[in-house]
């Protein structure tokens, strides 16, 4: 079982719980649908960390909920 303390975290769980939204592409490269709207998002892995294209992670950088979920 996944503990999930921070909202971020909890909101990472959300999306693997829910059925077709992570999609492995290749290795490092995933797609996550959005839970808010239509399309989808990219999560990369590459040699300066992870990287994800929604709005959470290029106004606030880290870690976002999306990147969490395909690290679970």
């Amino acid at each position: 079982m996944i503990e999930a303390n921070t909202p971020r975290e909890k909101r990472a769980v959300a999306i693997l719980a829910e059925k077709d939204t992570i999609n492995k592409v290749d290795d490092g490269l995933f797609t996550v649908k959005s839970q808010t709207g239509v399309g989808q998002y990219r999560i990369e892995h590459t040699d300066n960390g992870w990287k994800c294209n929604c709005p959470d992670y290029i106004t606030r950088g880290g870690q976002c909920k999306h990147i969490l979920a395909t690290r679970y």
